[in-house]
């Protein structure tokens, strides 16, 4: 799971990351990529501490559910779904326009071509 969210949003940063950095400026974009490189690594770190707590060896969703009752465990899921959804979808958006940037063919038909090479 984090292996697929980690690629799809790498995946989406290649289409996006030209784009921000043409439109905020270097030094702007750069700070701004640093500042999300740092929470991501404090977010990813306090996981792992909390796995190293807890001496198991669980995804996110289970540990919130062993730990922090059915309730939470099912908002975790609902959440981690969600996340991962939204990235699909920035990612055939990005995918869609790159596509129709680079062939000369619609935006519908650089979505469908996109969405056949994926399936692929």
């Amino acid at each position: 799971m984090m292996g697929m969210l980690a690629a799809t949003t790498v995946g989406a940063g290649i289409f996006a990351l030209p784009w921000v950095f043409h439109n905020a400026g270097w030094l702007r974009a750069t700070g701004w990529l640093l500042a999300i490189a740092a929470l991501m690594i404090f977010a990813g770190y306090s996981y792992w501490r909390t796995l190293a707590a807890v001496g198991e060896r669980q995804r996110l969703v289970g540990l919130a559910r062993d730990r922090l009752g059915r309730e939470w465990g099912v908002l975790t899921l609902i959440g981690v779904m969600g996340g991962v959804m939204f990235a699909l979808v920035v990612y055939l958006i990005l995918a869609q326009r790159f596509l129709a940037i680079l062939l000369p063919i619609s935006s519908i038909s650089a979505l469908i071509l996109f969405w056949a090479l994926a399936i692929l």
